[in-house]
């Protein structure tokens, strides 16, 4: 089932001979997405990488929030990019959840995010993506790669961490670009997605989302074909994961982690299996060869 898979990885993460399991903002369909409760479950889920969005607040700190507005995800209103650290951080980040466990619901700060990936200590991919609009505008990403220098990531001083930089924004993924870190380019759109490289700067990964592949699965052995790795999102179902694996995808971004690393081990065991009984039918029931060449012409 793997076998059409390289030997070594397109992002240059250690794992490979199968696809990258990212969690979603942690294991968002179980937790609150981009708590501590969601990262600790993704990494204690078996995530490979773990994929976090970026806002930046009205004092210019780096937290992980996906929307704009505080109402669907906190127990605030208004702009995060209106609130200070402070303020924010006395939110309920879970209140729209029920039956949590308790602790961890706090807003988680990019200096967390960071932290919480050391603490696995083994090799983890970080997916950051910085979203646009943002009332701060090329700031985010100026804020990110200082933050990044500062705590080493991706150099020799943190050699278990691995940054993939993104954005919907061409123009962000080309400000990234000039860290001369791993970028990838997000679109819905095939179509926008390659003017969108093309403006980019051809990231080392693109990331489209999955009923994109399901209408064109071609599309991913021909981004492949150009150096890309490819990273397919949001991936929550057993059966799309499976679809994910035969396209050959690189990543599979998912809310679910822990379901798509039981269907990637589901899968792997099943081929020896199915090859063992085929070496066990094949024993029990020979065929002659004249047979075989006649099945095989009749096809």
């Amino acid at each position: 089932m793997f076998s059409h898979y390289p030997s070594t990885s397109r992002l240059g993460f250690p794992v490979c001979g199968r696809p990258l399991i990212v969690a979603h903002r942690g294991s968002s369909g179980t937790f609150p997405e981009h708590t501590p409760l969601a990262y600790e479950a993704a990494l204690s889920d078996g995530a490979d990488g773990i994929e976090c969005d970026i806002r930046v607040t009205a004092d210019e700190k780096l937290v992980c929030c996906h929307d704009r507005d505080l109402q669907r995800t906190s127990s605030g209103s208004g702009s995060i990019e209106r609130h200070s650290l402070a303020e924010l951080l006395r939110l309920d980040w879970g209140s729209h959840r029920e039956n949590l466990p308790p602790g961890g619901r706090q807003l988680l700060t990019f200096d967390g995010f960071l932290d919480m990936a050391r603490g696995a200590d083994r090799p983890v991919a970080l997916f950051i993506e910085t979203k646009h609009p943002s009332d701060h505008g090329r700031r985010v990403e100026r804020l990110l790669l200082e933050s990044l220098r500062r705590h080493g990531v991706g150099t020799p001083r943190e050699p278990q961490l691995y940054p993939i930089l993104m954005s919907f924004s061409a123009f962000a993924v080309r400000r990234l670009r000039a860290s001369g870190l791993p970028t990838a380019t997000l679109s819905k759109r095939g179509l926008a997605l390659r003017l969108k490289d093309a403006v980019a700067g051809s990231s080392a990964l693109i990331g489209p989302r999955y009923g994109r592949l399901a209408a064109d699965p071609e599309l991913v052995p021909t981004w492949q074909a150009r150096g890309r790795a490819v990273n397919a999102w949001t991936v929550n179902q057993p059966e799309r994961v499976r679809q994910c694996i035969e396209w050959g995808v690189d990543a599979i971004t998912t809310n679910f982690p822990g379901m798509a690393r039981t269907e990637m081990v589901r899968m792997s065991e099943s081929v020896p299996r199915a090859h063992e009984a085929q070496r066990d039918g094949t024993k029990r029931n020979p065929q002659p060869e004249r047979d075989n060449a006649e099945q095989q012409g009749g096809r």
